[in-house]
């Protein structure tokens, strides 16, 4: 039985055991302690999965090796943002703690996130260049328009502060995701690619860590949010599904290996 297979097993019933108990004490203040540990014991079981695929894959395949080296790296740092977000919360009774170190964590593994699916992008997938480009300066000027339009509206209102710069560079990020995503998503549909369902996977669990991120700056701006809120289930629905999505890959390698080893 495969390693990244039990992984997806672990986050499953994790993420099933959060739902329950998110629904038995709701509104209770053990959610604290209790949904900060389930987030950081999930993230952490997603991190490990995706290390699994970059450890295995072969070194005749440098370019996809380190596309998934900086995957992995942005599920690490991701993971120590959570740990931190959790020792704030915690240990330091520190509230919501948004424009704290945990964002360093979480800036840089966006950035990490970006240069991995970069890497796959131009240099596995796509032999046009300038297709890339012209898609990925489309999803900047749109991003760039949504977090001006952000920026504009909360300077009207006298709102504009850290927290919420902090929290809407997410958005930034996100938008530049999903276009990088569409470049990988749309031709594997079209060609009927083996490697469909690993990136689909990939792709749902960005989506959903896009909507928790969307939703989470509004009610962060709204002062409505706090751990145990169920809002906290998209989040780590979007660790799991990373987790799978390195379990397909994990298991996409090994049938490699046994053909190879067959010829």
């Amino acid at each position: 039985m495969r390693k990244s297979f039990l992984l997806v097993v672990f986050a499953l019933l994790f993420l099933a055991l959060q739902t329950m108990t998110y629904i038995a004490l709701r509104g209770s203040p053990k959610l604290l302690v209790l949904g900060n540990s389930f987030i950081c014991i999930i993230s952490f079981l997603a991190m490990v999965a995706c290390w699994i695929p970059y450890r295995k894959m072969s070194k005749q395949f440098p370019l996809e090796k380190k596309g998934w080296f900086f995957i992995a790296l942005a599920m690490t740092l991701f993971f120590l943002g959570d740990l931190a977000w959790a020792l704030f919360e915690v240990i330091l009774g520190i509230k919501v703690p948004v424009g704290s170190p945990c964002d360093i964590f979480w800036n840089l593994a966006y950035f990490s996130l970006m240069y991995g699916l970069w890497y796959l992008m131009s240099l596995l997938f796509f032999e046009s260049k300038n297709h890339n480009r012209t898609v990925m300066f489309a999803s900047l000027l749109i991003a760039c328009a949504v977090l001006f339009f952000d920026i504009r509206h909360d300077m009207a209102s006298a709102d504009l502060n850290l927290v919420f710069f902090v929290q809407h560079i997410y958005l930034f990020y996100d938008i530049i995701i999903l276009g990088m995503l569409s470049l990988i998503i749309i031709p594997l549909v079209l060609a009927h690619n083996y490697l469909f369902i690993s990136w689909i996977l990939f792709a749902c669990a960005i989506l959903a860590r896009v909507s928790y991120d969307f939703i989470f700056a509004h009610m962060v701006d709204v002062g409505s949010f706090h751990t145990g809120h169920p809002l906290d289930l998209l989040y780590t629905l979007s660790y799991f599904l990373f987790a799978f999505a390195a379990y397909e890959k994990d298991k996409m390698i090994g049938l490699f290996s046994l053909r190879g080893k067959h010829d």
